[in-house]
């Protein structure tokens, strides 16, 4: 296995970076790059790690943006039973209030009659 190590200043902090002096032997065996070549490594790194994050931030708002969809869809689906079921409810009632009126008017038409006629028989 070959280990990177990255020369830096102090200004220049990587997390597990070991800074070497000219003739100092490395703790370890890996690679050592210079001081100009390591830095470009670490911005390169992390304008990945910049992508990285802006990749799983796109990832999530396509999965909230795929929920909503369903949302929306099943909120139509619902609306338009409703639309319907209410279109339903509203010619029935047109068609029952007919009967039903026709139904009291008869009703009201016999009673009618049968108070007169038995008025006039007395």
């Amino acid at each position: 296995m070959t280990l990177l190590i990255i020369s830096t200043r102090s200004s220049f902090a990587i997390p597990n970076a070991v800074s070497l002096s000219k003739g100092e032997s490395a703790p370890f065996t890996g690679v050592l790059l210079s001081d100009s070549y390591s830095k470009e490594v670490y911005r390169e790194l992390n304008e990945v790690n910049k992508y990285k994050l802006l990749t799983k931030s796109l990832q999530e708002s396509v999965l909230v943006y795929e929920k909503n969809e369903i949302i929306y869809k099943q909120e139509i689906t619902q609306l338009t039973d409703q639309n319907v079921n209410l279109a339903m409810a509203v010619q029935e009632a047109k068609t029952n209030s007919f009967w039903t009126k026709a139904l009291w008017f008869s009703v009201g038409f016999v009673l009618s009659g049968a108070t007169v006629y038995m008025i006039e028989r007395h």
